[in-house]
């Protein structure tokens, strides 16, 4: 048997306390985890187009893909839209837009790590 000692009680609480967190950190990996995107869908394409020109201008197609958007004032095609730039305004600068299919299929996508992603709603 051993004399217990308030040193002895000390360092077993201590170990107890900190069990827990310990064995959690232990299990942190050595690295960053990579930075996973998170995407949703609807870009406003009005939107970009106001941002991007001035607020006279709209969306329209030009065909049924992606790529098909276009603005436009007064009946006139005025150019591109960047909505990977429109993205970055809206949601930050790790953010890109995307298409997965026809026109309609728009989404923005933005990068973040498990460290960050609480500040940002998405």
């Amino acid at each position: 048997m051993f004399a217990h000692s308030p040193i002895l009680g000390a360092i077993i609480s201590l170990a107890l306390l900190a069990g827990p967190s310990a064995a959690a950190a232990a299990a942190v990996p050595d690295s960053m985890p990579a930075l996973q995107p998170r995407t949703t869908s609807g870009i406003d394409m009005n939107a970009a187009c106001r941002w991007q020109y001035d607020d006279s201008y709209t969306s329209g197609t030009i065909g049924t893909g992606c790529y098909d958007w276009m603005c436009w004032k007064s009946g006139e095609q005025s150019g591109g839209l960047d909505l990977s730039a429109w993205c970055r305004h809206v949601h930050g600068p790790q953010s890109y837009a995307s298409c997965n299919g026809g026109r309609y299929n728009w989404g923005w996508n933005v990068h973040l790590s498990s460290l960050i992603e609480s500040k940002y709603t998405v």
